[in-house]
């Protein structure tokens, strides 16, 4: 079976076994999704494409972390979210 057609469960056990492909095809799944939802946050591209990204980093080393009984893409979500709030926190102490 091809990896882009597995479920995110079946990436995610994939990706917590070392396949960085597996990870690779939910990044590609979310990130669209991902700047958005930073961007909702921050109003500015630039910066929610950098903290998506962080997000993606985060969640690959944070994969051992994932409770299977949640969904993966609202916990990606969450970092996402999280990530661009302390994002914005630090811009807004910079005055910017």
């Amino acid at each position: 079976m091809e990896t882009t057609a597995l479920s995110d469960e079946a990436l995610v056990t994939k990706a917590r076994q070392g396949d960085r492909d597996a990870f690779g095809v939910l990044v590609r799944r979310y990130q669209a999704q991902a700047v958005l939802v930073a961007q909702s946050v921050l109003r500015n591209f630039e910066l929610a494409k950098d903290a998506s990204q962080n997000a993606f980093a985060k969640a690959y080393f944070g994969l051992d972390r994932f409770r299977e009984e949640a969904k993966f893409k609202t916990w990606l979500f969450r970092i996402v979210f999280n990530e661009a709030k302390d994002v914005y926190r630090k811009e807004k102490a910079r005055g910017l």
